[in-house]
């Protein structure tokens, strides 16, 4: 679907998301979040959530989702920024930019993660202001989607992250600490 013509306004991420978040989303947002929520996708009970068609129908939704709120969860990073990306969508988020992750996806200057205050206090006005916007904030969806996508096939390639994790071994074992730093930033998360 081309990122300007979605049809759903906005995706909540509630799985994994920690209990203070969940309580003040539950309680400062008013956008009817409760009506589509991520976890709202996934049958109830211990089926695994990021396999079979309930992933793939998670997916879709990501595919059809013009902004996709999400909470912090064990850590400000999470998967579902990724997938959210990937998808195309614009997130946004409390406050995170500090968190380095490989690809840098928080970074303030891509514009991919809209953010508001840690107590989600003015979701609304950014989640609205988005929305109210979106065919600016579509730009950068684009470039994100494609930018993940390239990242994913050529520079994140099992090979390519085995062979940093080997020179990072080789680093450590022979000392050399002045290397290590270099290498750690080229190694993705969720790998």
């Amino acid at each position: 679907m081309p990122i300007p013509s979605r049809s759903t306004d906005f995706l909540t991420n509630t799985l994994g998301v920690n209990d203070q978040q969940l309580s003040l989303l539950r309680r400062k947002c008013n956008l009817g979040l409760d009506d589509y929520t991520t976890e709202a996708l996934f049958h109830e009970g211990g089926i695994a959530k990021y396999a079979g068609m309930e992933y793939l129908s998670y997916l879709a939704a990501l595919c059809e989702t013009k902004v996709f709120i999400s909470p912090w969860g064990r850590s400000a990073w999470s998967r579902a920024d990724i997938e959210a990306l990937l998808c195309g969508c614009i997130i946004v988020k409390p406050e995170c930019s500090n968190t380095e992750t490989q690809p840098d996806i928080y970074s303030l200057h891509k514009g991919w993660v809209q953010y508001c205050s840690p107590d989600l206090s003015d979701l609304n006005s950014v989640s609205h202001y988005v929305l109210a916007n979106y065919l600016d904030f579509a730009y950068a969806a684009e470039e994100g989607q494609s930018f993940l996508m390239d990242y994913y096939t050529t520079q994140a390639t099992q090979s390519a992250v085995a062979e940093d994790l080997f020179s990072l071994c080789k680093h450590i074992l022979a000392g050399t600490e002045n290397s290590f730093k270099h290498i750690t930033t080229k190694i993705p998360l969720g790998q």
